[in-house]
């Protein structure tokens, strides 16, 4: 198959998840050729789409994460380290 490593391999699809253009595209052709089911079929894949972009880039973060493409984030701030007197 691939000569990818398993980790990339098995959480591969999760990271796709966020992908929404050909959905989206997929649900105007629908609805613009399917008529009253059409409309059905775009409502369903719109309200997936929705989910999906909520959820996928957290799912994807972890994804990446367990697949060791990326370390997980520290605990420290962006802002820079404070001293015990909030300076």
């Amino acid at each position: 198959w691939t000569h990818c490593d398993p980790m990339i391999v098995k959480f591969l699809g999760i990271t796709l998840l966020p992908q929404a253009g050909v959905a989206l595209g997929m649900a105007r052709k629908a609805a613009d050729g399917l008529g009253e089911v059409g409309a059905i079929v775009a409502n369903i894949t719109l309200f997936s789409v929705l989910i999906y972009e909520l959820v996928g880039p957290y799912l994807t973060k972890i994804a990446l994460q367990k697949a060791g493409e990326i370390r997980p984030e520290g605990k420290t701030s962006a802002r820079g380290k404070k001293d015990v007197m909030g300076q």
